[in-house]
Parts: C-alpha cells; sequence; structure tokens
C-alpha cells in the first residue's frame, strides 16, 4: 500500500479531531480568550451612548450658562457623538447588507 493511502489508526484520528476542533473559529476564540461578537458590538453601544449622553449633558450645561462648560468643549463632544453614531451605523449597514447577500445565495 502507498504511504499516501494508509489507513488512520484511532491514535491519529484522536489528533485530527483534537486539531480540527481548535481550528473552528468558536474554539479559536475561546482559547485566546477573546471576546465574542455580541460583547463587542454591546460594548461599541454603549459607548456611543454614552458618548450621545455627555454630550447632551454638556449642550444643557452651555444652555444653562454653566461656567465650566464652554463651547468648544460642547462642539467637541457633539462632533465626537456624532461621528461614533455614524460608524455604529455603517456598521449596521455592511453587516445587514452581508446578511442579505448570504441569504440570497443558493443552497
Amino acid at each position: 500500500m502507498s504511504e499516501m493511502f494508509k489507513p488512520i489508526g484511532p491514535a491519529e484520528l484522536s489528533m485530527l479531531r483534537s486539531q480540527s476542533s481548535m481550528q473552528s473559529p468558536m474554539a479559536a476564540s475561546k482559547l485566546a480568550g477573546a471576546p465574542n461578537f455580541t460583547e463587542v458590538f454591546s460594548n461599541v453601544l454603549e459607548e456611543v451612548s454614552k458618548a450621545q449622553a455627555r454630550s447632551a449633558q454638556m449642550g444643557v450645561g452651555l444652555q444653562m450658562n454653566d461656567p465650566k462648560v464652554a463651547v468648544e468643549d460642547v462642539a467637541v463632544a457633539s462632533n465626537e457623538a456624532s461621528l461614533k453614531f455614524q460608524a455604529v451605523l455603517q456598521a449596521r449597514n455592511k453587516l445587514l447588507q452581508a446578511y442579505s447577500e448570504i441569504m440570497s445565495m443558493p443552497v
């Protein structure tokens, strides 16, 4: 029998199974300690929400003539919140587009 078509024994089979489970995306992320997609997206949404709340709070402080709040700081906070929101919106649009493409693929 040629070396290429040698039968696989139980030891080799278990080794192949352990290697293939390590290469799966879910196993790799758990082994590396990387957060999953849901955690990352939730953290990003929370950060955007905090930036919007901070911007709104600073705007109210400016309207109430709070001496600690400068116009420049309000403008920067507002633009930062807007930019973060636009980035999340674009990521959502790309995810929806990818999902639609996958769902329209023939099986």
